[in-house]
């Protein structure tokens, strides 16, 4: 039997990247950072418009992950056609710290606005909640998809290889959000406290426009590399036999079943984020405290998940199998964490009979790590799970990734909405989160 001639050694050569990948990780780091320190300045300033912790929180977080949903899904579909992603990055994230200085003053303007609804309509309370509701989101749509558009952009430059989809994305994902929990941290417990909401929105924007300019920059510095290619060169392929019919159709079942099951994972996961934000702010006092608080932890929690998941999921022969087992032991860790909540109460009483505000905060860090640390950590393996599972062609990665992203923030709206204006009104803390 006659052996296939072995590729020649320059088709096995990898083609270097344009723009270091280490600088790529570094920009999307303090992506993450800004971004967060927005959400957490949005947040405050929709408390003042709301005057409600729960529907505020639900407000911001909805209308955050509706502009990143959007933005995934639009950019997905552009990223597989883009030339210089890098470049469009930057220009991404300029546009972001633009927008970002005007956000406050664009929120007061709405204020009139519902004012005169009310002057006209005389609504009643939930109406006119979802009528701000709707202000505020048409306000912040713009930015978080500016945001939203980053990952599915830099995952299309970054990941070359098919078998290295879940890995080279939940990379991503996890620098991300390990910024993202610096710049909640800072925002929440530093910068706000000290320079204010003004500082800290130009604090913010400038991160924006100095990735920008680095991220362009980097891009015309890189660029006598020469044209942006792919990571190896491709190499001539026998053509794969043609695919059962009845197996093509149980991979499009299998697809169709990832989507739907991240989409509840997502509504699930905002109920949750929602409901105990709005226990913390009960016990502590605080709503910008406790939603920083809990932000920093979720996020912590969903970084280390997808850091770990994303380094050893190339060992996985089903990842459909383990991103079940992650949803089961998600709900059993939400439900251990339920039992901790009359413990909280006494413990955060005792406390606020000391005088040591050091303890009180080390007491909210460690019970919040309690009830939140190992469900968010269970979240974020679950992300490049899912990547893993449903993307399996790398000329499409980056309309899948949208896809699967789209369809998680989809639900995570659905959840926000769900928790701060039916389920808590309605059914409580407790009752929510079961």
């Amino acid at each position: 039997m006659t052996e296939e001639p072995e590729a020649p050694a320059e088709a096995r050569t990898p083609v270097p990247y344009r723009v270091p990948q280490a600088v790529v990780i570094l920009m999307f780091f303090f992506s993450g950072s800004s971004s967060l320190v927005f959400e957490t300045v949005w947040m405050r300033k929709l408390v003042l418009v709301f005057g409600s912790t729960s529907f505020a929180v639900a407000t911001t977080v909805a209308a955050f992950m509706g502009g990143l949903g959007l933005g995934s899904y639009v950019f997905g579909r552009l990223a597989d056609r883009m030339k210089s992603h890098v470049a469009v990055y930057g220009a991404l994230e300029a546009v972001v710290g633009a927008y970002g200085l005007i956000v406050p003053l664009v929120l007061g303007l709405a204020v009139p606005v519902y004012r005169s609804v009310w002057d006209s309509f005389h609504l009643s309370f939930y109406p006119f909640s979802l009528v701000r509701f709707v202000l505020a989101f048409a306000v912040l749509i713009l930015p978080t998809a500016m945001m939203g558009a980053t990952l599915p952009v830099l995952s299309k430059y970054c990941v070359r290889n098919a078998g290295m989809i879940g890995r080279g994305v939940g990379r991503l994902y996890a620098v991300n959000t390990f910024g993202a929990v610096a710049g909640t941290f800072l925002a929440g417990f530093v910068l706000i406290p000290n320079l204010g909401e003004t500082g800290t929105t130009l604090i913010a924007s400038s991160i924006n426009f100095a990735i920008a300019a680095a991220a362009v920059a980097s891009h015309f510095l890189f660029s006598r590399r020469g044209p942006e290619q792919t990571c190896a060169r491709p190499v001539p392929e026998a053509p794969a036999p043609p695919a059962c019919e009845s197996a093509e159709q149980g991979r499009r079942g299998l697809a169709a079943a990832v989507l739907a099951v991240f989409a509840i994972s997502g509504f699930a996961s905002m109920t949750y984020q929602i409901a105990w934000t709005r226990f913390l702010s009960l016990a502590i006092g605080s709503s910008v405290y406790a939603f920083s608080l809990i932000v920093t932890v979720f996020l912590a929690g969903l970084a280390i998940g997808s850091a770990v998941m994303s380094r050893r999921i190339g060992r996985l022969r089903r990842p459909v199998t383990v991103l079940a087992w992650c949803e089961v032991l998600i709900g059993c860790s939400v439900m251990a964490g339920v039992c901790l909540f009359d413990f909280g109460f006494f413990m955060f009483a005792k406390v606020f009979t000391s005088d040591s505000m050091l303890l009180l905060m080390l007491i909210n860090f460690g019970f919040a790590a309690a009830v939140i640390f190992v469900p968010t950590l269970l979240m974020g393996a679950a992300f490049p799970l899912a990547v893993s599972a449903y993307s399996r062609e790398i000329g499409r990665l980056g309309r899948e990734i949208g896809e699967v992203y789209t369809v998680n923030t989809v639900g995570s709206i659905a959840g926000c909405f769900a928790a701060g204006f039916l389920l808590i009104p309605f059914l409580g803390i407790k009752s929510s989160i079961i």
